[in-house]
């Protein structure tokens, strides 16, 4: 489960923070004393249930957005996503059958949160693509996928 999606505005620590007054709320404590092992556990929480990244998206998750094209050269190229309330990328999944030794989970973490603006989406994407060339796709004809 991401929380994220339920509070698009909150980043980990921000969720972090918030849990915390609630552990102390809740107990209605006057100080707040947690042991390395519980602050290791609330930091535990946050990363694992507040999550900005793609990775945190299930695979089989539908899309607002797919497109696919074959690319004489490179081949299969299929990329979903969605936008967040504010345009900007709040998922995405790259898949195919083309040449590169892609990480698809950093490609996939690089883009989220990019603005869903054709320069900004594009600027990533060379980014990427200079660590692992897609064969046969310029960082503009990937883009073009996303818009």
């Amino acid at each position: 489960m991401n929380l994220k999606s339920q509070q698009p505005t909150w980043s980990t620590e921000t969720f972090k923070t918030n849990l915390i007054n609630q552990l102390v709320n809740s107990t209605h404590a006057k100080v707040q004393n947690f042991s390395v092992q519980e602050s290791k556990i609330i930091q535990q929480l946050a990363d694992n249930l507040f999550v900005n990244s793609a990775e945190s998206q299930p695979k089989t998750q539908p899309y607002d957005h797919q497109q696919k094209v074959y690319v004489k050269g490179a081949g299969l190229i299929q990329v979903g996503y969605n936008l967040d309330n504010h345009d900007q990328i709040a998922a995405v999944q790259l898949n195919g059958d083309f040449f590169s030794n892609l990480e698809p989970q950093q490609f996939e973490k690089a883009l989220v949160g990019t603005p869903h603006q054709k320069s900004a989406v594009t600027t990533v994407l060379q980014q990427q693509l200079q660590q692992a060339p897609i064969v046969g796709m310029t960082a503009e004809s990937l883009a073009e996928l996303l818009f």
